[in-house]
Order: structure tokens, then sequence, then C-alpha cells
């Protein structure tokens, strides 16, 4: 996952997607991809325990990325 700041706002770019996605709520979505995509939360984020090319939208949309 590689960040990009740009005008104060945070971009984030996520493994096999390409395009650079904007975090709308920062601290919050920010900590709820990151776990999302590291899947370092089990029990917490359960629906976010694989990381796989077919849970990315499920991600996107859970972080509230616009």
């Amino acid at each position: 996952m590689q960040k990009l700041v740009k005008d104060g706002v945070l971009y984030l770019r996520i493994r096999n997607l390409g395009e650079f996605y904007k975090i709308s709520n920062l601290t919050k979505d920010l900590v709820t991809l990151e776990k999302a995509v590291s899947g370092v939360a089990p029990g917490q984020f359960g629906v976010f325990y694989y990381f796989s090319a077919q849970k990315y939208k499920v991600i996107v949309s859970s972080a509230k990325i616009t």
C-alpha cells in the first residue's frame, strides 16, 4: 500500500488496484483500511481476514474511500 499526500489530502494506492483512492475520514478510515489490508484485526474486522483481490471492493466500500 503506497501513500501519497497532495494538497494536504492523503491518497492510498492498494496493491493490484493501481489507482489512488482518497480517504474521506482520515483517522477512522485509515485505521480500518490498514487493518483490513494487513489482516491484523481478527475478530474486529472479520470481513477483512483475507487479503485478496476479491476483497478489495469490500475494503474500498467499507473504508468510505471516494
